[in-house]
């Protein structure tokens, strides 16, 4: 009894650990959902459903989630991946067959992380519709600390 009792008493403490608190965003025009910080502020959507922004309380750091159709020209992960970073120092990245993960500075100094999938998706009845599914940080340097537990986040989602 009273090691149920102190099972019960951790499993509490753990559920109510200070912490990150994420809020999930979901597309349903490109399928699929995503965690954004609570305490960032939602943005207008896209007029034509493509994605989001959400904006820090400090309005430095913004998160993009947004999808798009894999397009000819996009054909390869790689391509698109060129496109992605052309303003962005690269420190890190992981390109597959089936999307990439970025992270470098941009011409402001800030730190940007990106992850980027391509999926087939279910678009407008058509089961088979490649897409790309996206989601990007863009923070101060300065507040490394504070973003770094969401980036990681970043790289399990989508």
């Amino acid at each position: 009894m009273h090691r149920m009792l102190l099972l019960l008493l951790l499993a509490s403490a753990t559920a109510f650990a200070p912490g990150p608190r994420y809020k999930e965003y979901c597309n349903g025009r490109f399928g699929f959902c995503v965690p954004y910080p609570a305490d960032f502020r939602k943005e207008r959507p896209a007029d034509n459903g493509g994605g989001n922004e959400f904006t820090a309380p400090d309005g430095k750091a913004t998160v993009f989630a947004w999808g798009m159709l894999a397009l000819e020209e996009f054909g390869t992960p790689a391509s698109y991946f060129n496109l992605a970073s052309t303003d962005v120092q690269v420190t890190y990245k992981v390109l597959r067959p089936d999307g990439f993960i970025f992270s470098g500075i941009d011409k402001e100094g800030n730190i940007v992380y990106q992850k980027t999938v391509r999926r087939l998706i279910n678009y407008f009845g058509d089961a088979g519709t490649p897409a790309y599914q996206h989601l990007r940080i863009r923070y101060p340097a300065a507040q490394k600390a504070r973003y770094a537990a969401y980036c990681a986040l970043i790289a399990k989602s989508l």
